[in-house]
């Protein structure tokens, strides 16, 4: 019989999970579902999620994973949407909804005129936290009220840990981080911070390095017929990183899906420098962390222009038969042409900078087209000034320095997936071909590897994150 280690993510829009043999790689089951958990909510600023649905959406797709045969399932990780919270009674179910990392309700104004946030910071002082952060959320509960019949809160991956566990939520580092009230050292909850707020730390779950074990799924949970060991969960910009490299400490790793990011894992803090918004220092594995910059400015920029050629084509022309796909994949051609065309130059005089939904450091910041001219204003220079855009953006934002002295580059996402002019730009701007791991839903896989560290199957991260393979390589690690 084989082995197999699962891992569940908990995504914005769908639960994923995925079982991997750990001694040849081979992913031997693979599947996800839409939730469809969005709920319609009194104010339209808000985005909070019905964990029964996802409840049900994880059951569905779990009874599929644990079917496969002849395969025995030694380790269970998870992962899932970091920063939303939601509350859970005293018996451990949910009495709230999810408050998603999408929920605006730190930017509306009170009858004092003053944002969530900028009473927060009165009451608390600075800190780099944005709306939707799980801390923002529970001042705003307190502040309407109190906390009711929530005896605590916990991300979705925490609570569904502890669904298989049956045990109350731990929380690892990695995933408390994403709160915005860890202490300056990442290894605490900030009690002070807490008690400006009003916030009782007692409504916190515990806390756990990654990859600890918070216990086990017992026996005849998921049809097992044996107890497997159940690790806390991992945050999803960690995990994706450890689903997506086989080194390391010898790559940079952008993911650009709506959104985008780029991250690479430092041996410790050192003198690195970050704003906390843009870029930040996040807890990660065997005393690590993860430099982490995030970017708006990702697929979503790109289906933007993709909007604005759809509208085009119908105000200006009549088209309103335009198919998405053959739309996408014109872009793209085009994109490639104005690529090839330029002779391998970054530029054509033609620069984009797609912040369209501004950065997270400044919401109001808005993209710009500069070095316009009657030659080079053209869709096909639009669409690749773009393109490039969308990962210089994400370059800008680490050091130089500590680009350079990584050789790799791995590229994960649906976006850089399936577009291969932005693998191009992707290229062209870092100067290193990116390599695309074979296993998708990188997440979940990061959560099997960190799960299957945590569980002992293997010694450490270096042995799991050697099962890595690529589909398209920019050299070996």
């Amino acid at each position: 019989m084989r082995r197999g280690i699962l891992g569940i993510d908990f995504g914005t829009t769908k639960v994923a999970a995925v079982l991997v043999d750990p001694d040849s790689g081979e992913v031997l089951c693979s599947k996800s579902k839409n939730t469809g958990a969005y709920v319609e909510c009194r104010n339209p600023a808000y985005a909070e999620q019905d964990v029964e649905r996802i409840k049900d959406t994880f059951d569905d797709v779990l009874a599929d994973v644990v079917s496969i045969e002849d395969v025995e399932i030694v380790s269970i990780g998870l992962t899932g949407q970091m920063h939303g919270i939601l509350g859970i009674g005293k018996d451990g179910l949910p009495v709230t909804n999810l408050v998603t990392w999408q929920d605006g309700r730190g930017d509306i104004p009170g009858r004092d005129g003053k944002t969530t946030l900028e009473r927060m910071r009165e009451r608390a002082g600075e800190r780099p936290v944005a709306t939707g952060y799980g801390v923002v959320t529970l001042f705003d509960w307190a502040e309407r009220g109190g906390l009711g019949e929530v005896d605590r809160v916990c991300t979705v991956a925490d609570y569904f840990a502890s669904v298989l566990t049956g045990k109350p939520p731990v929380m690892d580092f990695s995933m408390a981080h994403s709160l915005g009230c860890l202490n300056d050292t990442s290894t605490g909850w900030d009690m002070d911070y807490l008690d400006r707020l009003g916030i009782k730390v007692s409504v916190l779950p515990p806390l756990v390095k990654p990859a600890s074990v918070a216990g086990e799924c017992a026996s005849g949970t998921l049809d097992l017929q044996d107890p497997v060991p159940v690790s806390a969960a991992l945050g999803d910009n960690q995990a994706s990183f450890v689903g997506s490299v086989s080194g390391l400490d010898s790559t940079i790793l952008i993911n650009i899906g709506t959104g985008a990011q780029i991250s690479l894992a430092l041996s410790n803090d050192g003198p690195v420098t970050a704003d906390g918004y843009d870029l930040q220092k996040r807890p990660f594995v065997e005393d690590r962390i993860l430099l982490a910059g995030g970017s708006l400015a990702g697929g979503a920029v790109y289906a933007a222009l993709r909007d604005f050629f759809a509208r085009t084509g119908r105000e200006l022309f009549g088209l309103s038969g335009i198919e998405d796909a053959e739309l996408w994949k014109k872009m793209e051609e085009s994109a490639l042409r104005a690529l090839h065309d330029d002779t391998g130059s970054e530029t054509d005089g033609l620069v984009v900078t797609p912040l369209f939904a501004g950065r997270r450091s400044s919401p109001q910041t808005r993209g710009t087209i500069e070095g316009m001219s009657l030659d080079n204003f053209t869709p096909a220079n639009l669409i690749k000034g773009i393109l490039l855009g969308m990962v210089r953006v994400l370059e800008d934002l680490v050091d130089q320095s500590l680009l350079a002295r990584r050789p790799f580059l791995v590229g994960s996402g649906n976006a850089i997936r399936r577009n291969e002019a932005l693998r191009a730009c992707a290229e062209l701007v870092f100067g290193k071909k990116p390599r695309i791991p074979k296993m998708e839903e990188e997440a979940a896989v990061g959560a099997a590897l960190a799960g299957a560290v945590g569980c002992r199957v293997f010694p450490d991260f270096a042995g799991a994150c050697a099962l890595v393979r690529y589909n398209m390589q920019g050299g070996a690690p």
